[in-house]
């Protein structure tokens, strides 16, 4: 229940103005943040392997209504779109994550350790802009 300023003259009781919102620094990211499989669709595009979330969809029961990451948001194919709405609403980080099915189908697990170190690192400290307005960071999932 709120008092309003009336009320709280009737009752003798001062009223606070509310506080301000809660100030940030400037340099606070305001962002998206995507998973690939929840996101970017396209699971049988450019020799994409499946994925084990395309395995766990696949089994009756596993997912509500059986629905999969074929289609997703279709950011795959909406990419450039999707990034012009985080600019739209001035968002400035993009963080996202890669869909390794895409970028190493047939799962070498030498090569994608290596690429996982690599790139953990190099997110650790890089931001690459994509735009004025907006920065790209990249979580990684590596199969085993």
């Amino acid at each position: 229940m709120s008092i309003s300023n009336d009320t709280a003259s009737r009752a003798g009781v001062e009223m606070q103005p509310a506080p301000l919102t809660a100030a940030f620094p400037p340099d606070f990211l305001w962002g998206a943040a995507t998973s690939a499989y929840q996101i970017e669709g396209a699971t049988q595009e450019e020799g994409r392997a499946p994925s084990v979330w395309d395995h766990f969809a696949a089994v009756p029961g596993a997912t509500y209504q059986g629905q999969t990451g074929e289609i997703a948001a279709d950011h795959y194919h909406r990419m450039e779109q999707d990034v012009a709405l985080m600019a739209d609403l001035n968002l400035n980080a993009y963080r996202f994550s890669l869909s390794w099915p895409r970028i190493l189908p047939q799962g070498d697990a030498e090569i994608a350790e290596l690429l996982r170190r690599a790139l953990t690192k190099q997110d650790n400290k890089v931001r690459v802009s994509v735009s004025p307005s907006c920065a790209w960071f990249s979580r990684l999932f590596v199969n085993r």
